[in-house]
């Protein structure tokens, strides 16, 4: 493993191998990673300042396109940096992810509206198409209308279909209420009363005393099935041993029958993958392992599941607590690469990837992990790349995809003082 030290510094970092973008207030540029050292690409042509969430950035490789997402969507050559497009967004942006698909950039807005003297919000999902279409512009996906009163009913995009449908969660919390998960078909857009969903499913909650439900992650497995995570809460409680639970289970579509459901993980799923090549639904996530009901700290641990795709049995499962390995990890995914249609992927050969708190970055393959397994808090098994003067002890939830990326082969981190690091093998 290759250690790049640079005397870059900024304020936020993302990855998508071979190309490093950098956002700082005097300018935001593109950098490719080229054998032991970084190569200046360009600067775009409109510095991005501000905080750019994680998903937000997108390279697509055919289109020799940056995309930047906040409340505009911006779009700039990936290789002279000027700006191309730029389209604006109604509403606020809500927190579930923004996903791209072949060139369409989908988010979940939300809007407050006045309807004969009673407040509504307005929920949209909406397809930006700066590529296809001219002028760029937008089609509505859904839209979706509930009262201001139901501030604990919210709608998240889970998952866009090959023929252009789409998955919405309806999730709750303090309600007990199940997960409803609606599929509108490509014919059913854009949403009206007229139009409900071809399909919807009740999602339960299963974990005792829990009173909140999510659709937090989904991967597509092929045309006509998924992988979807759920997390379970118990709200109003100190996070601890049993008060998160996550869920994976397999659906079809566009049916939304569910296929199978894996034995229950305790904590909160954070990356969910569909691994082809190995037959396997992977899943890393975190649990709080807190004795104390009192406060104090929080003991969390990381871990890594492996399921069977066929059938969701466990083939792999370990898990690393933090203390008892002596390392706080703030950050552990797979490698991913952008297919020529901008698609973020699992990358080929893929590893397991590690980030500490004192700058060490650790990794093991994939089919290693599901060959030999990997004892739980036993890092040293891991192939270790130690960074002496490297620290990324200031890191919360809210800044790590600012500070930290992975991608194929390859990893950026950005220590306390907002030096930039690479490390590639």
């Amino acid at each position: 493993m290759q250690h790049i030290k640079t005397e870059l510094k900024v304020d936020q970092v993302y990855l998508s191998y071979p190309y490093l973008v950098t956002f700082a207030d005097e300018a935001t540029n593109v950098y490719e990673i080229q054998s032991s050292s970084l190569q200046h690409v360009t600067s775009l042509s409109q510095t991005i300042t501000g905080y750019i969430r994680e998903g937000a950035i997108i390279i697509d490789p055919s289109r020799d396109a940056l995309i930047i997402v906040q409340s505009n969507v911006f779009v700039f050559n990936l290789h002279d940096g000027q700006l191309q497009k730029t389209l604006t967004l109604f509403g606020t942006l809500t927190d579930a992810p923004i996903l791209y698909d072949r060139g369409r950039v989908l988010v979940t807005l939300s809007d407050e509206t006045d309807e004969d003297g009673e407040q509504k919000e307005d929920f949209w999902i909406l397809s930006c198409n700066p590529f296809d279409l001219e002028p760029a512009g937008y089609s509505f996906l859904t839209q979706i209308r509930r009262p201001c009163t139901d501030k604990h009913m919210l709608y998240n995009h889970v998952l866009s279909s090959h023929e252009g449908g789409v998955v919405v969660g309806q999730h709750t919390s303090f309600t007990n209420q199940p997960l409803k998960l609606h599929y509108w078909s490509p014919e059913g857009q854009p949403y009206d009363d007229s139009l409900p969903p071809a399909y919807t499913v009740d999602i339960p909650i299963t974990l005792p005393e829990g009173n909140a439900i999510e659709a937090r992650y989904a991967a597509s497995i092929d045309d006509d099935c998924f992988a979807l995570c759920t997390v379970e809460a118990q709200l109003g409680v100190l996070d601890g041993p049993g008060v998160h639970q996550s869920v994976i289970r397999t659906l079809s579509l566009p049916s939304l029958d569910i296929l199978w459901t894996a034995q229950a993980i305790d904590g909160q799923v954070n990356h969910v993958y569909h691994l082809r090549s190995e037959g396997i639904v992977l899943a890393i996530g975190t649990v709080s392992e807190r004795n104390d009901s009192n406060g104090g700290d929080a003991n969390n641990a990381t871990w890594i599941v492996a399921l069977d795709v066929e059938h969701g049995e466990r083939r792999q499962f370990t898990k690393f607590n933090h203390r008892n390995i002596g390392k706080e990890l703030v950050r552990c995914s797979l490698t991913t690469s952008a297919t020529e249609e901008g698609e973020v992927t699992v990358s080929d050969e893929p590893d397991i990837v590690f980030i500490t708190s004192g700058g060490d970055v650790a990794k093991v393959s994939v089919s290693k992990f599901l060959e030999e397994g990997l004892p739980s808090d036993e890092f040293g098994a891991l192939e270790i790349a130690q960074s002496a003067g490297i620290q990324l002890k200031d890191v919360s939830r809210l800044t790590l995809s600012r500070r930290a990326s992975i991608s194929q082969q390859s990893v950026v981190v950005l220590d306390d003082g907002g030096v930039v690091s690479v490390f590639t093998w």
